[in-house]
């Protein structure tokens, strides 16, 4: 994650743990949602189809998580911040079968 996107996080008071403060670089994506679970966390990633994919299958489980954000803009569109806060299109809260279904039709 972008230290740019990280730093604007945190100046508006969002609490973020990136996965290299985690210790989770070059874990499975399940690891990551499974270890965010567990505290409460949601995921923010720019990977799409595999984190729509890991919530459906959750769901059907009958498991539950935080949230996963997803992003449509690849991390360069993060240089400038402020435009993720213009209310431009940009990123998802994964929570439902719906919002599953939706993000899947991209």
């Amino acid at each position: 994650m972008r230290r740019s996107l990280v730093f604007g996080l945190r100046a508006r008071g969002v609490d973020v743990l990136t996965a290299a403060e985690a210790g989770m670089i070059n874990r499975e994506d399940e690891e990551h949602l499974r270890a965010a679970a567990a505290s409460g966390r949601a995921v923010f990633t720019f990977n799409t189809g595999d984190y729509c994919a890991l919530h459906q299958l959750w769901a059907s489980e009958g498991r539950t998580h935080a949230g996963i954000v997803v992003s449509l803009f690849k991390p360069d569109a993060f240089a400038n911040f402020t435009d993720a806060r213009s209310g431009k299109p940009g990123f998802r809260l994964i929570k439902s079968t719906a919002a599953v279904r939706q993000c899947a039709k991209g």
